[in-house]
């Protein structure tokens, strides 16, 4: 920009030096008129090269500031995604732990739930070939009725009381709940370790997969997963960790034994929000052809 300045004022110098014959009127220019008309010239130059340089500016200056907005914008948009993500996460989290407790406030006995068998190809073991080997699932001759949480036996627990055992899971509970996998996988272990026979010991065998789940380590997640259905067949968390042991072998490509546990979930519990999250993972497995 200054170098076109330069020539222009240049040019518009030696234009009227280099005609001295020029005429004003039909008479020759005296120097005071062409000195006259010179300072003309350089003032209209001057304002067409301010002109232009004051339009590139404001025009830079707009680029500039469409270029923030839209920055600002989408940081904007992506921090009301985070937090929508994470205020699904906390109310899923306090929407369970409402429904486990009515559960348990209305527990009752009832004839024991169908054990359900796990396919033949689990996380520890895989067939020879290295494809998981998913037997049938056998299809049970009645639905089971709804399981119960087994009767607390405080005696085992070397004296300790329900509200002790209520406060450790709640405590392991809201680390969960928090974010806090780590400490929250802990905090089940221990739970667990001190009451085995509590009334909380299901669930808590449950979360305790689900606290690796979210980690991504699937592996041991399908480890503790399968621990829910061995050891605690009648807690009401058996649906839930049939549905994550599936996706559990789904994530680790055991599509065999993702699908085998996955159909018998939708068998031996029927109308379950489990079955119906179970018949939605099937269809995307179908459409996926795995």
């Amino acid at each position: 920009m200054n170098a076109i300045r330069c020539g222009l004022l240049s040019l518009a110098l030696l234009v009227p030096l280099a005609a001295p014959a020029a005429s004003h009127g039909g008479k020759p220019m005296t120097v005071e008129q062409r000195l006259a008309r010179l300072e003309k010239n350089l003032a209209r130059l001057q304002r067409l090269i301010d002109n232009r340089a004051l339009l590139e500016l404001v025009q830079r200056v707009d680029d500039l500031s469409q270029e923030v907005s839209e920055l600002r914008g989408q940081m904007e948009q992506q921090n009301y995604d985070l937090s929508g993500l994470k205020k699904r996460q906390r109310e899923l989290y306090l929407d369970t732990d409402r429904r486990l407790r009515d559960l348990e406030n209305r527990s009752s006995s009832a004839p024991a739930a169908t054990v359900p068998s796990l396919p033949s190809a689990a996380v520890t073991g895989t067939a020879a070939a290295g494809t998981p080997a998913a037997a049938p699932a056998p299809k049970p001759q009645v639905a089971p009725p709804k399981p119960v949480v087994p009767a607390v036996n405080v005696g085992s627990t070397g004296g300790a009381t329900v509200s002790d055992e209520r406060a450790a899971y709640q405590k392991a509970f809201d680390l969960l709940k928090e974010g806090r996998y780590a400490r929250a996988n802990a905090a089940f272990r221990d739970f667990l370790k001190t009451y085995p026979n509590s009334s909380y010991a299901g669930n808590a065998q449950y979360w305790l997969g689900e606290s690796l789940y979210v980690s991504r380590k699937f592996k041991q997640a399908a480890e503790e997963f399968q621990r829910v259905l061995k050891n605690y067949p009648n807690s009401n968390k058996a649906p839930d960790a049939m549905l994550k042991l599936g996706y559990t072998w789904y994530e680790l490509r055991q599509f065999d034994a993702a699908r085998a546990m996955l159909k018998q979930l939708t068998e031996l519990y029927p109308g379950s929000t489990a079955a119906r999250l179970a018949t939605k993972r099937l269809e995307r497995m179908k459409r996926e052809g795995v």
